[in-house]
């Protein structure tokens, strides 16, 4: 669970000047194909491994960088919880008698950063599906397996002007995710997920219009900015919900940063308390953010054999970079 932590607090959440911004949440039909390591290492009792696919929670976000009015590059970020129902045969535990079936599910949690090229029928503003394919990076928080896992990735989707949208993508897995101490002498992850979410698109003239008024009226009688917002990711864990404020009536300087949320995996449950002195620089609405801070960890976790921490606190530091969209009027 500590390394959960440390991996969450060096990840960062991309919120961009993309055409479109959407999150989403959903289910997946997770398994993955396997080789048992038992002619290599006696020791393995598992000699022979067949798997069906089991359901998982996604939980995610993309940014769509438009190339044309119908022609998009997508990069997002999911958790996904990945695995399989295994079944085959095992050994006695001395060693000698006949092997015997047996049934096990198995969860991998995972996070994949999908780069896609995408096709979408329409444009902007009107009902329209979209056709994806690219290349699935990821990273699995799993004791016994690889870190880093890989594949490739297809995307049919269906987007409303409503902002609503459906996707239905499936991923490949390539990389032999398997290690030398493990069970298995292969594995490849393959996952099919379903997600809803929403997307926020393209301003209308009228709201463009009103953020010239507001642009202006900000930098006759500057006002000190604060904003309230939830993230994904990021150094404060899963989820948060954190308050950010100027120092000064500005909406850029030095500031301060504090939030709560919650971190868990499939054996662990817990809460987080970011803090971060930062400055942001930049002009109108697109800024760069520096920060410096530490998150501070509790959490409670079930025995799960070496790694184990019944209960644990403790402090993850961090520095930060990133992009900030700060909307106008986001003031006292």
């Amino acid at each position: 669970m500590k390394l959960t932590a440390v991996l969450f607090s060096a990840m960062f959440s991309v919120v961009s000047s993309a055409q479109t911004v959407g999150v989403e949440v959903g289910v997946a039909a997770s398994s993955y194909d396997a080789m048992s390591n038992h002619n290599v290492n006696p020791n393995v009792r598992r000699t022979f491994i067949f798997t069906t696919p089991k359901p998982g929670l996604v939980l995610g976000a993309h940014a769509d960088f438009g190339l044309n009015s119908h022609l998009y590059l997508r990069a997002g970020l999911l958790m996904i919880v990945k695995g399989g129902v295994e079944e085959g045969l095992y050994l006695p535990v001395n060693g000698t008698g006949a092997p015997y079936p047996y049934s096990n599910k198995l969860n991998f949690v995972a996070f994949d950063a999908p780069l896609s090229l995408v096709y979408k029928t329409a444009s902007a503003g009107k009902p329209r599906w979209l056709f994806g394919a690219g290349l699935v990076p990821g990273l699995l928080i799993e004791g016994g397996l690889n870190k880093f896992d890989f594949g490739a990735g297809v995307l049919v989707g269906y987007e409303m002007p409503s902002g609503l949208h459906g996707n239905l993508s499936y991923n490949h897995g390539l990389a032999n995710v398997a290690t030398n101490s493990f069970d298995y002498k292969s594995l490849y992850n393959r996952s099919l997920a379903f997600t809803v979410g929403y997307h926020f698109g393209h301003k209308t003239k009228a709201e463009v219009e009103k953020i010239k008024v507001i642009e202006e009226e900000s930098l006759a009688a500057p006002e000190r900015a604060e904003v309230l917002y939830a993230e994904l990711g990021g150094p404060a864990g899963m989820l948060t919900l954190n308050y950010d404020t100027r120092f000064t009536k500005s909406p850029k300087g030095f500031g301060l940063r504090v939030g709560a949320g919650i971190i868990f995996d499939i054996t662990s449950t817990g809460f987080v308390l970011p803090v971060a002195l930062n400055y942001v620089m930049g002009k109108k609405t697109h800024f760069l953010e520096l920060a410096a801070g530490g998150s501070y960890f509790s959490f409670t976790e079930e025995n799960q054999g070496w790694f184990y921490f019944p209960e644990d606190n403790f402090i993850v530091p961090f520095v930060w970079a990133g992009y900030r969209y700060q909307p106008l009027g986001a003031t006292s």
